[in-house]
């Protein structure tokens, strides 16, 4: 409650926000942390003002008090006149000041303000006739689901630093200050922001200037009777000589060559004074493109509102159109209509230390700077929260990629803009990719993937952030949502915060309804889906349900702010790192398909056949057919789906075939084959001395003799695992004869070798004045771990 002489203002509401106080007895806040609550009035009497910690009203004497609004918070405002002067409310918002008004005939004013998701300052008027300002209120309105101090002002930072200006709006329910700096042309956001605040300043300075204004003293001829002349100077006696004719003859006068004469008309200097200077040149040049700013912030604004917007703000045009006219009408009145165009720059020191100029020079250098949020010098509305919560996530996660991966695009993000404020483009998707450090595998993050790209049979999705992550061998994407909600869900777990139970199934919605085409069917490219919110306790989230679940099912949740972002950088640092096997197992498949895979299952193979010479290898080459009789066949030949050729005397595999069919005709088995296919596998010192059956996985990976081995789950984990950091992985075997050889002694690729000790068991990375351990049994329980250490040595030596 505030009384003065002339009103008294009360604001009613509700003192008591559960979200509030849970995050503050969480985060344990210190009174230290009060909200700003100023009131100015000529005549102030008392101020009442609501005490959490005794829960009762008290004395404002500037005191620090705990916050009393809050964002979605709705506070009655009613204004009691004690005069019969007539009153009323005035708020830079339109809707607030439309609705605080005058209950049925009689002079007392009420309304409600409803902040929704708009948190800072905010200030009111309540004014007289003649809009004489009878008090002025400034209060401070707090998020619910943040720390407002850290949280909060560093989320505006990082957001401006990213993208500058991004964070801005135009005329909001609330405001912060800031300080003019150099950045680049402010929009006409943060133009009207910063004129509004000099307009009176400035004017002054016009005023002053044509009443004491800077002038130079100018010479002039002007052409005169003879008997006006006075002492000539050297511009005059050149006038003379030019024109002899002027002279005639007289009784008295000069006498040149025997006459007598005088000049009748010559020309003398004159002095006079003029405003038409440099800087008063300047001065004007300012009022020119002032004016043409505020015109484009006019018709601006009367287009954005006409777009939907917001209701026409009927004042905040009246008042630009005063400054319009007052600017033009200046422009034309006689002082200024002598001044001509500025045609170059000015340096002088007129306009830097003359009366008025100086002003003029600051303000105008001021407003076409631009704002940011440090200071208490001007009002900068800023975007409601949920919408910046939305943006940072998208860039912070750019952040994180940007410490763990090598950006190759920079293209993060498209904005547009219509001259009054910035905004992300949600009319196209920006993304930024990125590669691998070590496996150069292609990672991309999307802003608002659009599914209409894919032509999803169903209904369209747009989720907030999608990451997509390749991997070597694979040619499609493993594809992960990141949404941001502004929303806590404090009553379905009561002894830790979540998202609300409707983002967790719109996670669901997602990762289900984000299809691709292929062939004849729909595949799902959405791995996982996550929602991001605004909570701090990163300890105690580990053990919610909705962080569990993410292990199970690959949906859940993770808490997301400024100074909360470990889980989802350890999260992204495990997809960066595993391989695709392990990837495509997390994915939650169809009930049976498990129980198909594991009926239909049979390992398929490939028939390496041994040939003497380059003759018997030309011979089968140009042949559709292989012939071999069964006894010299290995077991599980039926399996068999290709025939390779193995050359004894250049020792390398060049060629492969499809087999078609397969005809046993006695003893021996004929495979029909299709045309022969070119594939180089080298010895490398391994050989193949007669026809041997090997994985066929194996054969279309390797490029060596040796990774044709059958490998046992450890040995082939560690050789994918491995080929993901390099493209040259030797494989080396207890055996040069892949046929009787039983399993492999050491990887090596670059300058790095692992070796595989079967017998204790154990792993040994070794590379230049480097050597590292491992338990051997981790390629089976945590091959992420391995991959990662790995690729940590390599990025550090």
């Amino acid at each position: 409650m505030i009384e003065t002489e002339d009103v008294t203002c009360i604001i009613k509401g509700s003192v008591s926000h559960p979200q509030y106080n849970k995050l503050r007895k969480q985060m344990s806040f210190k009174i230290e942390d009060s909200m700003q609550f100023e009131c100015t009035a000529a005549s102030l009497q008392d101020v009442q003002v609501y005490d959490v910690l005794i829960e009762d009203l008290v004395p404002y004497t500037s005191q620090k008090m705990l916050p009393l609004f809050f964002e979605n918070g709705r506070y009655e405002v009613v204004i009691l006149p004690k005069t019969n002067e007539g009153i009323s409310f005035y708020h830079e918002f339109p809707e607030f000041r439309d609705g605080v008004s005058k209950v049925s005939r009689s002079n007392i004013l009420t309304g409600t303000l409803h902040f929704r998701n708009e948190v800072g300052l905010t200030s009111f008027e309540i004014r007289g006739e003649g809009n004489r300002v009878l008090l002025t209120v400034i209060l401070e309105v707090y998020p619910t689901k943040l720390d407002y101090k850290n949280d909060y002002k560093k989320l505006l930072d990082e957001v401006n630093e990213e993208i500058y200006n991004l964070a801005y709006h135009f005329i909001k329910r609330t405001y912060l200050y800031g300080s003019a700096k150099i950045y680049k042309e402010p929009s006409l956001s943060e133009f009207y922001r910063l004129f509004d605040h000099h307009f009176e300043q400035y004017k002054r300075s016009i005023n002053q200037i044509e009443r004491f204004s800077h002038q130079n003293l100018i010479k002039n001829y002007i052409e005169v009777r003879g008997s006006q002349l006075r002492r000539p100077d050297l511009e005059s006696l050149n006038y003379l000589r030019r024109n002899a004719s002027k002279f005639e003859e007289v009784p008295n006068g000069i006498t040149i060559e025997g006459r007598t004469v005088m000049p009748s008309k010559g020309i003398m200097q004159r002095k006079e004074h003029t405003a038409d200077t440099y800087e008063n040149r300047y001065v004007k040049w300012t009022m020119s493109r002032i004016s043409a700013r505020l015109k484009e912030l006019k018709r601006v604004l009367e287009a954005a509102y006409f777009k939907g917007y917001g209701k026409l703000d009927t004042e905040l045009l009246c008042k630009i159109d005063g400054m319009i006219e007052w600017i033009d009408k200046k422009q034309k009145n006689t002082f200024w209509k002598q001044i001509g165009v500025l045609d170059r720059s000015v340096t002088s020191l007129v306009l830097q230390m003359a009366a008025g100029y100086r002003t003029v020079l600051q303000v105008y250098t001021t407003i076409s700077k631009s704002i940011v949020l440090q200071g208490q010098i001007y009002k900068m509305s800023i975007k409601d929260i949920a919408t910046l919560y939305e943006y940072w996530t998208f860039l912070k996660l750019g952040r994180l990629l940007d410490e763990k991966c090598t950006p190759i695009s920079q293209d993060i993000v498209k904005v547009n803009t219509d001259g009054l404020f910035v905004n992300l483009d949600k009319s196209r998707t920006a993304e930024r990719k990125y590669i691998h450090p070590v496996t150069n595998e292609e990672i991309t993050l999307k802003y608002q993937f659009d599914t209409n790209s894919n032509r999803v049979p169903t209904v369209q999705q747009k989720p907030d952030s999608m990451l997509s992550i390749g991997k070597k061998g694979k040619t499609y994407q493993y594809q992960y949502i990141f949404d941001a909600k502004y929303r806590l869900d404090l009553e379905t777990y009561t002894d830790m915060p979540g998202p609300m139970q409707d983002d967790i199934n719109t996670m669901h919605r997602y990762r289900d309804s984000i299809v691709v085409h292929t062939g004849d069917r729909y595949e799902r490219t959405a791995f996982g889906a996550y929602v991001l919110f605004p909570w701090f306790d990163e300890q105690k989230y580990e053990s919610h349900p909705l962080y569990r679940s993410i292990e199970t099912v690959n949906i859940g949740a993770f808490p997301f702010l400024p100074n909360t972002t470990s889980l989802v950088s350890r999260f992204i640092d495990n997809l960066l790192n595993k391989g695709p096997e392990q990837l495509q197992s997390e994915g939650i498949l169809p009930k049976g398909f498990y129980e198909e895979e594991t009926s239909s299952y049979s390992v398929d193979y490939v028939l390496i056949c041994t040939v003497v010479n380059e003759n018997d290898y030309v011979t089968l080459l140009q042949s559709n057919e292989y012939k071999i009789a069964s006894d010299d066949l290995p077991d599980g030949w039926q399996r068999i789906r290709n025939i390779a050729i193995y050359d004894q005397s250049s020792m390398k595999i060049r060629h492969y075939a499809e087999v078609m069919n397969i005809e046993v005709i006695g003893n021996r088995v004929n495979f029909m084959l299709s045309n022969w296919k070119a594939k180089l596998i080298e010895a490398r010192g391994f050989c193949v001395p007669h026809n041997t059956r090997v994985n066929r996985n194996n054969f279309f990976r390797a490029n060596s003799i040796a990774n044709l081995h059958s490998k046992t789950e450890e040995e082939d984990k560690l050789w994918r695992m491995l080929n993901r950091i390099s493209n040259d992985v030797e494989v080396i075997l207890d055996s040069e004869n892949i046929s009787s050889a039983t399993k492999i002694i050491s990887f090596k690729f670059d300058k790095y070798e692992l070796k595989l000790n079967h017998l204790e068991r154990q792993l040994e990375f070794v590379g230049e004045d480097l050597v590292e351990t491992f338990n051997m049994d981790l390629a089976i329980e945590n091959e992420t771990y391995i991959f990662q250490r790995i690729v940590e040595l390599i990025y550090r030596n």
